[in-house]
This record gives C-alpha cells, structure tokens and sequence, in this order.
C-alpha cells in the first residue's frame, strides 16, 4: 500500500493552516482508502516540550492510518534558477511519500529547480506550487500538479487567481514565487522570470 504524507508548518509551537491540512488529509483518505471518519490533526499532533520557537515541519506519514509523526526542523531550499521540464506522465494527485519521479527529472536538471510543463502548460515545482506576477496581481496555473494547502488558502483569500498559464504566457509575467505549506507568499523570495531557462 502506497504511503501519503502531510507536511504541516510549526512555528512559535502553533500549528498552521490546519483547516486545509485537516481538508486534504482526510478527503485523501476517503478518496484512496473510502475512510470517512473525520480526523482533526490539530488533535493528533503533540508538539514536544523540548521544541523550539524556530520553523519546523510536522511530517505525518499514513496510508489507511497514520503510522508516524515527526518534527524537523525548516531548512528552506536556496533556489536561484528554474528549468522548464516537460513531464506529461506525471500524476500527483495526491501527497504521495515515494517521490522518485521528481528525483529522476532533478538529476538530469542544470538548475537549481524545475518547473514542470504538461502538453504546454505550467503546472507546479518538485516540491512546491507556482504563483506569478503579471505586474497587478499574482496567478497559480490552473494546470496544478498537487492543490497545495498554502495556494488553497490564497486562492480562498483573495490574495492569488487561478488561470491557465502556458509556457509562451511566461514572457508576461515580472516574476515567480514558490508556494508550500511552509512557504506563504510574503515569505517566499521572488525570483524574476530571466532566471528560467
């Protein structure tokens, strides 16, 4: 049985964005193992005495049940350029642990990252969804990979529209952001559109 993960961002010992971490998780679970007893993360993660104020991901690993929590600490990845993979055999529609795919496309990759492109269209990164700034106002390609809980929740807010996103729409953009669970979009660093090759 293949294994799914919930990473979940832990800072100052609160837990974040759990009500769409809490959506995710349990509407994988009803989808993949028809389980529809509600789990409440929040009820479930027992942040330890001895952790620190400091950014760290609870990774909750499960199948039908969760089998293992724990708590590492955040260490972002440093990302100066982008490659644009095209890769239509991929789908990850669900949080999957075994990641292998994107491993295979980093190891033949001259970035720092990829940006993965389905029959033309942007989708997301190896590890993150994509938000793009068109000099007005920030776009995540409709075209997603996996539905992020951090772009759920911006997309819920207001703060990011949702549109379909070719690469030869790249050219009219400013700039780029990666988006996580541990990544808002404040946080995360802009990285200008001829960093991508």
């Amino acid at each position: 049985m293949r294994q799914l993960i919930e990473t979940i961002k832990i800072k100052n010992r609160t837990v974040h964005n759990i009500e769409y971490h809490n959506r995710r998780f349990n509407k994988t679970r009803e989808e993949l193992f028809g389980i529809t007893d509600y789990i409440e993360l929040n009820e479930i993660i027992a942040i330890p005495d001895d952790l620190s104020d400091a950014a760290h991901k609870a990774r909750i690993i499960y199948s039908k049940e969760i089998e293992s929590i724990e708590f590492i600490p955040y260490k972002p990845k440093q990302i100066s350029t982008l490659q644009i993979v095209e890769a239509p055999q991929i789908d990850y529609s669900y949080k999957y642990k075994c990641r292998e795919i994107f491993d295979q496309l980093l190891k033949s990759a001259v970035s720092d990252e990829i940006i993965i492109a389905q029959n033309g269209y942007i989708t997301d990164t190896s590890f993150s969804n994509l938000v793009f700034f068109d000099g007005t106002k920030w776009i995540s390609p409709s075209t997603y990979l996996l539905d992020g809980t951090m772009r759920s929740s911006l997309i819920d807010s207001g703060e990011v529209s949702c549109e379909e996103i070719r690469i030869s729409d790249l050219k009219l953009f400013k700039g780029t952001k990666l988006i996580n669970a541990m990544l808002n979009l404040s946080g995360s660093p802009l990285i200008k559109m001829d960093s991508i090759i």
